[in-house]
């Protein structure tokens, strides 16, 4: 089998990035947050807008794998 570049690996969840370097450590974008909350709303599920951009994309990944549902229709 031959070796795959490094570049072509798939990432680890388990490793990932240190959110103060990616800046997810923010407050949640405006995009995400009306993403966020579309999703919240379809799902039926409280929205909490005081959540990190890291937190409200874990969020959104959470609701739109549990519900199938996504914020765009």
């Amino acid at each position: 089998m031959p070796k795959t570049p490094d570049s072509f690996m798939m990432p680890n969840p388990a490793a990932a990035p240190d959110s103060t370097a990616t800046g997810r450590d923010d407050p949640m974008t405006a995009e995400t947050s009306a993403t966020l909350r579309a999703l919240c709303d379809k799902a039926g599920e409280p929205f909490d807008a005081s959540l990190t951009e890291e937190q409200a994309l874990r969020r959104k990944a959470e609701l739109e794998g549990e519900t199938g549902l996504d914020a765009g229709g």
